[in-house]
């Protein structure tokens, strides 16, 4: 399965379109970058730059917006744990413009 994420995100405490919205589910995972960026595509029908990684149970997942509090550098592989947390997109306040996952740096 392929997560991608659009709209931008802020830190964690940064406030921003997730604050008001409940927390289905948090997961902390252990991801590898790959080191390489590649092209997503999203709601838009051009592809543009991300970059992805891989957790230990295989998951393939492209950050296109990044991992709050995590710098990606281009030809560094590397192995970091981040906090997946989901959120509950399906009342009227949810934002239309991002994705229902935010990924933080642990």
């Amino acid at each position: 399965m392929t997560v991608v994420l659009l709209g931008s995100i802020g830190s964690a405490a940064a406030g921003g379109p997730f604050d008001h919205l409940p927390i289905l589910e948090k997961n902390r995972l252990t991801v590898t970058i790959t080191g390489e960026r590649t092209f997503c595509m999203g709601m838009a029908p051009q592809p543009f730059p991300c970059f992805e990684g891989i957790t230990t149970s295989g998951r393939k997942i492209s950050f296109d917006t990044g991992i709050s509090g995590y710098t990606f550098r281009e030809g560094r592989k590397e192995t970091i744990e981040v906090e997946e947390i989901k959120y509950d997109f399906s009342g009227p306040a949810a934002p239309m413009d991002t994705s229902s996952i935010r990924y933080v740096l642990k």
